[in-house]
């Protein structure tokens, strides 16, 4: 007999005396036996198996092809058996239990409430302040989304207070154009209008209709008619500058809401700039730099000049495309030939070739 160690259950190692088995089922009651742990009824059967002899037979392989009918000898998939408990790593549970804690440390019961509170503070605010219908519904959904995520618990209060505070923000902004257009706003409209009624007294009273008539000579107290038109330029170039001001309020008070008072320089500077605006204009046109007629021709109604003036003073682009074309008509360049600098043609390539 060979004593061969088999493993119970519990762990324990207990001596088998197996020499022969008359039946295969014996031995399957004896496993089942070992398995479910009846110890009582394994004795009984372990006696049964004592005393018999081994039937040495030879085992034939397996040819190419023939599949094994044992159960055991079928491979299943890998993976914990049915009902084990789930893995988790050390690291992922160890960061899970250290963020509780510190959720639980910084995130009190009180934080919740006033979180709470203060979205309910905004959501009345919105319905009070803001007077646009679709600012006021996309702000009330970025509510909502912060109460779930406070009702979701305390591990999402940082999210929820960043769509509240996002909220608060915009609230205090609109607020904020509201108290801004009532003073700022008003006095820049009066400024502007101040300007327009000077211009406009200068343009008609003073330079009179030798302002709109090349043919119209000036009196004596105009020397030469180019100050008149020089004047004409420089007038309705500020008076694009108060007209575009103009507009720039209504669009930035009225429509868009989002009127600032670091903008202020530039309401003040408008009708400023556009009389330098003019004045360039002027010199650019009647040097015949630049010239929608021809190259090189000047321009000699006034009303071509007071027209581009006035558009470089509404928008300042206009005016610096201009001046983009002029750096080009003296755009300097090597002759290649080890020589000094050479200037291009005078007629103006087009801006981006």
């Amino acid at each position: 007999m060979t004593d061969i160690p088999e493993s119970r259950h519990d762990g324990e190692e207990i001596p088998l005396d197996v020499v022969s088995l008359e039946t295969p089922s014996t031995m399957d009651d004896a496993a089942s036996k070992v398995l479910t742990g009846n110890e009582s009824s394994l004795e009984a059967t372990i006696p049964a198996l004592s005393g018999a002899q081994i039937d040495e037979q030879p085992v034939e392989p397996l040819e190419t092809g023939d599949v094994p009918t044992s159960a055991a000898s079928i491979p299943t998939e890998p993976g914990p058996p049915p009902g084990a408990p789930t893995l988790v790593l050390p690291i992922q549970a160890g960061a899970k239990t250290e963020k509780k804690k510190l959720v639980a440390l910084f995130v009190r019961d009180e934080d919740m409430k006033e979180l709470w509170e203060r979205a309910s503070k905004a959501e009345r605010e919105i319905i009070s302040s803001i007077n646009n219908a679709s600012t006021a519904d996309e702000l009330l959904n970025q509510l909502e989304y912060a109460r779930n995520e406070l009702l979701a618990g305390k591990e999402n209060y940082e999210q929820a207070e960043r769509y509240i505070s996002e909220v608060e923000y915009r609230v205090a902004f609109s607020q904020r154009v509201v108290r801004l257009s009532s003073s700022l706003g008003f006095g820049l409209f009066a400024y502007e209008t101040i300007w327009a009624f000077v211009l406009l007294v200068f343009l008609f009273l003073v330079l009179g209709p030798a302002a709109f008539s090349s043919a119209a000579i000036p009196s004596s107290k105009w020397s030469s008619p180019d100050v008149v038109f020089l004047l004409g330029s420089m007038t309705w170039g500020a008076l694009g500058g108060v007209i575009g001001a103009w507009l720039s309020l209504v669009k930035h008070i009225s429509l868009d809401q989002d009127f600032d008072r670091q903008h202020l320089l530039w309401y003040i500077n408008s009708p400023v700039m556009g009389i330098g605006v003019g004045a360039v204009i002027f010199l650019i046109l009647r040097a015949g730099l630049l010239s929608i007629t021809g190259p090189s021709e000047a321009i000699n109604s006034p009303l071509v000049i007071y027209l581009l003036a006035w558009l470089s003073g509404f928008q300042q682009n206009v005016f610096t495309d201009m001046i983009r074309r002029l750096l080009q008509v003296f755009k300097i360049e090597g002759d290649g030939k080890g020589g000094g600098p050479t200037t291009t043609a005078l007629y103006p390539e087009k801006p981006g070739t």
